[in-house]
């Protein structure tokens, strides 16, 4: 069995950064993520200025600002054909970037990225590592993976999502419902993108969600 203080069961944007600043405190960190591969996603396509601000605050908007656009706001477009632009505004708290602005991601570079953040500062990964039975013994978590590993946590983080395991096993999750079906593509544009996202909504509760990438 092998002794961790930390395990966090995901390796999204919450769980790697999570895990990143437990292990830059010199603290034992292991992510089991379930895929084996980092892989897009169906959504997160842009992150909204608080989130920027935050990776300026770990310093780490340096480094995203090289792979990633801004985005200044929504435009929104009603059922009816009429449109609302609206810009992010500017933060209420004496913050110290005073960054008001977001950015468009490709989510499969995004979590590359803090995936190589997190490795760096010492914490561990393995994919294709699927949680299956956790157990609370009184001061440690006694956890089983599908491969019949055996290990042993202080601290047990869930950040594996909308159909968590770890919320599930705890009788934390909630059903959802309607169901929905998303789609996700990467489409050229016609003309120059503005750095605005664009999102079109539909009466019977549907919507389209444009996201500026690049110029086109």
């Amino acid at each position: 069995m092998t002794d961790f203080d930390a395990v966090i069961i995901g390796a999204g944007p919450a769980g790697l950064l999570c895990g990143r600043m437990l292990a830059e405190s010199n603290h034992r960190v292991l992510i089991l993520e379930a895929r084996s591969k980092v892989e897009h996603k169906l959504c997160g396509a842009y992150l909204c200025p608080s989130g920027v601000r935050l990776l300026a605050g770990l310093g780490l908007l340096e480094a995203m600002e090289a792979f990633f656009q801004p985005v200044h706001g929504m435009i929104l477009y009603s059922p009816n054909g009429g449109s609302v632009t609206s810009y992010f505004p500017e933060p209420f708290d004496k913050s110290p970037t005073q960054i008001h602005h977001g950015l468009s991601l490709d989510r499969k570079v995004f979590d590359e990225l803090l995936t190589q953040d997190y490795t760096n500062a010492g914490g561990r990964l393995e994919m294709g590592e699927r949680l299956k039975n956790m157990r609370f013994l009184g001061n440690a978590w006694d956890l089983e993976t599908v491969n019949r590993r055996r290990i042993r946590t202080r601290l047990l983080i869930g950040a594996d999502g909308r159909r968590s395991l770890v919320a599930k096993q705890l009788g934390l999750s909630r059903r959802t419902s309607p169901k929905r079906v998303a789609v996700h593509a990467f489409l050229p544009s016609l003309k120059s993108n503005p750095r605005m996202g664009e999102m079109h909504l539909f009466g019977n509760g549907d919507y389209v969600g444009l996201n500026p990438l690049d110029d086109h």
